[in-house]
């Protein structure tokens, strides 16, 4: 139930994808570009933004690449093999979907306290 309402999710903006992929690019070369030609703190202003920016469209990026194609359910009347092998890859993706949940929390949280230092930096 889960892993199909995040395959819905991840389909209905997969249109999104490559957008992301744009986005995370553009965000770590202007963040490398911020780093070179820095001379000291007041012209690295945008790095922090723009190193998030970078951490959340990979993020994303990563969701719809990973639940686009969700293994179907175990067939009941199927072979053992074929059962047990369904299972696992079931198994593993909700195993995906833990630890993507965990990293987008942990990732909110990086961007709380990021925001507030960057704000009281500049």
């Amino acid at each position: 139930m889960i892993l199909e309402r995040l395959q819905e999710l991840a389909r209905r903006y997969m249109k999104a994808r490559p957008w992301m992929l744009v986005l995370a690019t553009l965000s770590l070369g202007a963040g490398t570009w911020i780093l070179m030609t820095s001379g000291d703190q007041a012209d690295d202003i945008a790095f922090i933004p723009v190193m998030l920016l970078f951490a959340w469209a990979t993020m994303l990026h990563s969701f719809l690449n990973l639940f686009a194609h969700v293994p179907p359910h175990v067939q009941p009347g199927g072979k053992f093999g074929n059962r047990l092998t369904a299972r696992l890859k079931r198994g593993a993706y909700y195993l995906f979907a833990i630890l993507m949940a965990v990293v987008s929390l942990l990732l909110l949280v990086t961007t709380l306290q990021m925001l507030s230092a960057w704000r009281a930096m500049y």
